[in-house]
């Protein structure tokens, strides 16, 4: 994470922090300004600082956002801050710029293994990942990955798929379709595409998790020189037929030197089912937020409630809605839920034939920043997960939405519509973050919602 600070409070310095607000790899740690009315207020959470006091803050850059922009440099050079961590670009390339600078910071800082070690960001490895769709923000997998190799230069990354879904946000890319074409012909396509781009990888990484998933898999290792280690890592587990996949997987066995799992429970299936070590990777740890939710309002129409990410069972939709139709006859002045999630996910629920309604408002994709600061003015967070009493399948009992952990560092308190054998449902109770309910039966879960919605001093201790 890069810490900036934004020295400018007027409409330039708004443009800066909308451009920072957007990045995940951006943290603004304050504002500074040399109008002393401003010193010592807050802008966007952030307090609002003297130059001088900048010697007594922790930052990686300063982001000159102002029209005066040539007499703050000449002040800053004169205070004594070295000049090569403080810029003044165009407004409209901030974001370029503050992309530039994440680049900057990501070279030269070191990175912390597990052993105590640290290693440059340059000298990790190259890694060949590869995934059941295209890396994009719109899904669970895209979004944890991003996360994961977020140390990782751009340069160093090529990702493999066998399904384009929506923008890739590694530029290294390739789709290679399941079933197109005879095997040998897809690694040689793939091994003609890594030469071209100069890309010579020194790690395989895989998150397969159905068939398809390992014929890419062997794909790569045809295409690959013998002795290229491969991290099999199970964000999710959910084979067409189990018989099969686990057949299959056993013969690549011998080729991969880890198995990863993202769950404990599915560390502990996974074990068991291939006798060898399954390690407990989550991929879903990240730097907290620079401010966190602190008021915790009571009921009313000032009362928000947030739903971030996918509906991966879109006929949740409508049990969402008959429960949250019965709270708001409870309490009649009750906003609808507002629906944080790419576009492309609200497209792909209406066109299965399912409504929003009144209940549910789209209020668009947000990343960074601005989505916490929505997600901390909200009260509540709502974590459609299943509908049945008991998980249905692999995917319902081991997996873990992705974007859980964002719930959590905005300081909300969650409720989550899981089964108690689902992993969010044990996840929970664990941590004492929220509630976990069956929808099965729709008055219960109705009525435990109702119950902490009209408790703000337990929301804000499981919101803690």
């Amino acid at each position: 994470m890069t810490d900036v600070v934004i020295f400018g409070t007027g409409s330039t310095g708004e443009r800066a922090w909308k451009a920072a607000a957007a990045r995940t790899d951006v943290r603004v740690v304050c504002f500074a300004d040399n109008d002393v009315r401003r010193r010592g207020s807050v802008l966007h959470e952030r307090p609002v600082v003297g130059p001088a006091d900048l010697s007594r803050t922790r930052w990686d850059f300063i982001i000159v956002a102002s029209m005066y922009a040539a007499d703050i440099l000449r002040q800053l050079e004169a205070l004594g801050f070295d000049m090569d961590r403080v810029l003044a670009p165009e407004p409209n390339a901030f974001s370029n710029a503050l992309g530039e600078l994440a680049s900057r910071r990501s070279a030269s800082t070191p990175v912390a293994l597990d052993d105590g070690t640290s290693i440059l960001r340059p000298e990790l490895p190259q890694v060949l990942i590869l995934t059941y769709e295209t890396l994009n923000m719109s899904h669970g997998t895209g979004v944890l990955l991003q996360r994961f190799f977020g140390d990782f230069p751009a340069g160093h990354l090529f990702s493999v798929c066998h399904t384009a879904a929506g923008q890739p946000w590694l530029e290294n890319t390739l789709v290679l379709p399941a079933g197109a074409g005879p095997a040998d012909a897809r690694a040689v396509t793939l091994a003609s595409q890594l030469q071209a781009r100069g890309v010579r990888p020194d790690l395989v990484y895989a998150t397969a998790f159905n068939e398809n998933d390992l014929e890419l898999l062997e794909c790569a290792l045809v295409a690959l020189p013998p002795g290229v280690p491969v991290i099999q890592h199970f964000m999710d587990y959910m084979p067409h037929d189990a018989a099969v996949f686990d057949a299959r997987f056993r013969m690549l066995l011998p080729r991969i030197q880890d198995v990863w799992a993202l769950t404990e429970g599915m560390a502990r299936e996974l074990g068991r089912r291939y006798e060898r070590p399954v390690r407990l990777v989550t991929a879903l740890h990240q730097d907290p937020p620079a401010t966190a939710k602190r008021v915790h309002r009571q009921a009313g129409s000032g009362f928000r409630t947030a739903m971030l990410g996918n509906l991966w069972q879109p006929w949740t939709l409508p049990v969402i809605r008959r429960i949250w139709q019965r709270c708001r006859r409870e309490v009649p002045d009750l906003a609808p839920i507002d629906w944080y999630v790419h576009p492309a996910r609200v497209q792909a629920v209406v066109e299965g034939g399912y409504d929003l309604g009144d209940e549910i408002v789209w209020r668009g994709f947000h990343t960074g920043q601005a989505l916490q600061e929505r997600l901390q003015a909200a009260d509540l967070a709502l974590l459609p997960f299943n509908t049945d009493a008991a998980a249905a399948d692999g995917y319902t009992r081991f997996s873990l939405p992705s974007r859980l952990t964002e719930l959590c560092g905005a300081g909300l308190p969650i409720v989550a519509m899981a089964s108690p054998d689902t992993e969010p449902a044990r996840f929970i109770a664990a941590r004492g973050c929220g509630l976990a309910a069956s929808a099965a039966d729709e008055e219960a879960f109705a009525t435990a919602l109702l119950d902490l919605i009209r408790d703000p001093l337990r929301r804000a201790s499981l919101g803690a």
